[in-house]
């Protein structure tokens, strides 16, 4: 995946191309959208 960023979260997350949720297994805690992404937190 991509890095990206989401605004007032530090460091930098997984970006999932043309996703509206973030994968399980892989400990995301966290995400944010961005049409037609998703950048899932942490990396």
């Amino acid at each position: 995946a991509a890095p990206c960023s989401c605004p007032g979260k530090p460091g930098r997350g997984d970006l999932w191309i043309f996703r509206g949720t973030c994968p399980g297994g892989y400990g995301y805690t966290s995400n944010c959208y961005k049409w037609p992404n998703i950048c899932c937190y942490p990396h």
